[in-house]
């Protein structure tokens, strides 16, 4: 009998919670979920910043006065120095994107400060991180891939996480590359999207990583099958509806991320 999957919450707690905040983290690990998954940016001073956009976002993002932003280019935070990112509020503007979010006045962590806040209060749970990059991103919006790796990897040195809690993804083959050049032990995830080959999107690696994970709207039962075929770890994203997870489920997800881990871990508790 199939594993139950397992659950990995999408920018923590999106659905209920601002994304990316240590609020949204706390109130997933709370709720039971496997994983907080999360996304990390490099501020201008070398820091690792917890955010999905490398600027501030004006969907719900709020100036150091408490204004909002007339354009998502204003701030990018490759440019600007943490103390200055952390003077912004992205959590009492709720995005319209997920009514059900509750505003809290919210900075962008560091990375540092999330593992810290979870390792205290919930230890058993894991931290799956993905480093924005892209190619046309370099040094406009983060730094050059092997900089970005390095920057994240001394951060993760600092802390004595289990391999076991710990999972680097990344849209961008050349991060894992370089993460993976750094420490062969760290599971590792190949984002996908716009077109799923697994041969061909697995080619773009120098190595074979740990888990597959596509925008679930891309699989079919096929695809799914070849991914376990390879002895991969099948981790779609991102699967808020629960037809949808009952569908990966039966597809053979070993893991799932999703903005509404409440719902989740709901349906699992009726399988």
């Amino acid at each position: 009998m199939q594993s139950a999957p397992l659950v990995h919450g999408h920018r923590g707690f999106r659905g209920q919670w601002p994304e990316n905040t240590l609020t949204g983290f706390e109130k997933a690990a709370a709720l039971g979920v496997d994983f907080v998954e999360l996304d990390v940016v490099i501020s201008s001073d070398n820091k690792v910043v917890v955010s999905h956009d490398p600027y501030m976002n004006m969907k719900f993002c709020l100036d150091s006065a408490g204004n909002g932003i007339a354009d998502d280019q204003t701030f990018n935070l490759y440019k600007m120095r943490y103390e200055e990112i952390a003077r912004f509020d992205c959590g009492t503007k709720v995005n319209a994107d997920f009514p059900e979010q509750q505003a809290v006045a919210e900075r962008k962590p560091l990375l540092s400060e999330v593992i810290e806040s979870l390792q205290r209060s919930h230890p058993s749970v894991g931290f799956n991180i993905e480093i924005k990059s892209d190619e046309q991103g370099d040094n406009i919006y983060q730094p050059p891939p092997h900089r970005n790796a390095a920057l994240v990897m001394d951060l993760l040195n600092q802390f004595n996480l289990k391999k076991e809690l710990l999972i680097v993804q990344s849209f961008d083959p050349r991060i894992l590359d370089c993460m993976h050049a750094l420490d062969k032990h760290i599971p590792y995830s190949l984002l996908v999207e716009g077109e799923v080959n697994v041969a061909e999107n697995l080619s773009t690696l120098s190595f074979m990583p740990d888990y597959f994970a596509p925008d679930f709207t891309l699989l079919t039962v096929d695809i799914a099958s070849q991914i376990r075929a390879r002895g991969l770890r099948l981790m779609p994203w991102t699967v808020n509806e629960q037809s949808d997870m009952d569908l990966m489920i039966e597809w053979g997800a070993t893991d799932i991320i999703t903005d509404y881990p409440d719902r989740l871990v709901e349906q699992l508790k009726k399988r």
